[in-house]
């Protein structure tokens, strides 16, 4: 709810404090058969995350939904497009700050 709720910020402040805090934990998450009626939400707001969130959260993001992908493989299948089109183009802005 709070990745819904506090919109993304780039500036270190109380917000991006909480966005971060709320990240972190459920990072730590195991990702069992107890976490895969959420699979999905929690993978939807971490694709939120990593499209319009800074840096280090989208970090953050990433690495937990390579481990939903990796435990929750068949719940997860349909949203592995979008995640990969997500990937390939922030590649291709990274790619181009850099030429």
């Amino acid at each position: 709810y709070v990745l819904r709720a506090v919109p993304p910020q780039l500036e270190d402040g109380d917000a991006h404090k909480l966005r971060h805090a709320v990240l972190q934990q459920l990072s730590r998450l195991p990702q069992n058969d107890v976490s895969r009626p959420f699979a999905h939400l929690m993978f939807d707001a971490s694709l939120d995350v990593l499209r319009n969130d800074n840096q280090e959260n989208a970090i953050i993001a990433v690495r937990m939904m390579f481990e939903m992908l990796k435990a929750h493989k068949q719940t997860l299948e349909p949203l592995v497009t979008p995640f990969m089109d997500t990937i390939i183009q922030v590649t291709r802005v990274l790619y181009g700050r850099i030429e």
